[in-house]
């Protein structure tokens, strides 16, 4: 079961494209209620995260273990499993997601070091969710829970694609509820660097994942904001 409780979110972007979000999950992993916003800058996401207290976790969209290789073991596995297009190389990706999401995860930590900081990818998620329920497999409620109220931001996104960073940071939210209950609770310890991971919001940081890369599954290629609204709907 899922701890209950409050989870955050950040999706952090450029000027006037941080998504933040506030979500309430059940024990059995629905989302009860969702408070949501996208703020111009670091500074402001991370006092959006602040005013709410008592948070089990924060999940944000950014790296929070590097590697000194350039690449991640753990990219690299999810890349091999999902295709190579889902998982962006460390090295490859754009600033504003890395520096304002270690920047705020730092922040945040000063101030709630009770708090525990959880890595996600929720694009990669939502796809691999929408391709399990297109192969007839059955989702569990918190798994149609999630993708309905990520359609339904997603269906209020406008031409700059606003509401898609609220959106992402919903996921997250949801992310760093269930890092307890699946079966990868740490793809850090899962798929160690050789040399070892380097921590730039400290230790104590975790990547859980919804299932063991390589099983019997994959992502749908649903690229564009259209693809998503549709299989979304199909779903809710």
């Amino acid at each position: 079961m899922t701890p209950a409780g409050l989870y955050l979110g950040y999706d952090p972007g450029g000027a006037n494209k941080h998504g933040v979000a506030a979500v309430e999950v059940a024990r059995e992993g629905t989302i009860r209620r969702v408070k949501s916003s996208v703020v111009k800058d670091a500074g402001a996401a991370l006092q959006w995260l602040l005013a709410w207290p008592n948070a089990r976790a924060l999940g944000i969209d950014t790296l929070l273990a590097w590697s000194l290789r350039g690449k991640r073991c753990c990219d690299e596995t999810l890349r091999e499993a999902y295709g190579a297009a889902t998982v962006i190389q460390q090295n490859s990706l754009f600033s504003a997601m890395t520096l304002n999401g270690i920047m705020v995860a730092n922040r945040f930590r000063r101030c709630r070091d009770e708090t525990r900081l959880v890595e996600s990818h929720p694009k990669l998620l939502m796809r691999l969710l929408c391709s399990r329920k297109c192969a007839g497999q059955t989702l569990d409620p918190g798994e149609i829970s999630v993708v309905c109220h990520y359609g339904r931001l997603l269906a209020r996104t406008d031409c700059d694609g606003v509401e898609d960073h609220a959106a992402d940071a919903l996921v997250a939210a949801w992310c760093a509820s269930r890092r307890e209950t699946w079966p990868v609770p740490n793809l850090y310890v899962s798929y160690p660097e050789r040399c070892g991971y380097y921590y730039p919001a400290g230790l104590g940081v975790s990547y859980p994942w919804i299932e063991i890369p390589g099983t019997p599954s994959w992502a749908a290629d649903l690229s564009s904001h259209q693809d998503f609204v549709a299989a979304t709907s199909e779903l809710c």
